[in-house]
């Protein structure tokens, strides 16, 4: 009994960094091209950094994120097309990737 309980024990201990490793971010600066309101989503076309084309990633907006324009907290209705923005998403496995912050750079004319 002690040989299974250290075994399960070593194996516990081999799997558990798998699942305990942190979400990597990433960083997109653009111009949004769609708002989807329904499914909480939002595509920003943006500059690849090394190979200086355009791209397009299509991420999802889920209620916790933080959205502001300056210093001013903002929902996700306020955000439209051709704001530019800069947002900070993750991948997720199950729903692609879904943002942490949005910053909508447009301050003109709101």
């Amino acid at each position: 009994m002690k040989g299974v309980n250290a075994l399960l024990a070593a194996v516990f201990l081999m799997i558990t960094p798998l699942f305990l490793q942190a979400e990597e971010e990433m960083t997109v600066s653009g111009t949004v091209t769609d708002t989807d309101w329904v499914s909480s989503t939002l595509t920003v076309r943006y500059r690849e950094p090394y190979r200086g084309r355009f791209d397009e990633v299509t991420i999802k907006v889920p209620r916790e994120a933080k959205l502001n324009r300056g210093t001013r907290q903002i929902t996700f209705s306020d955000i439209r097309q051709s704001d530019d923005v800069t947002v900070t998403f993750y991948a997720d496995d199950l729903n692609g990737f879904k943002a942490k912050r949005i910053s909508d750079l447009n301050q003109g004319n709101r």
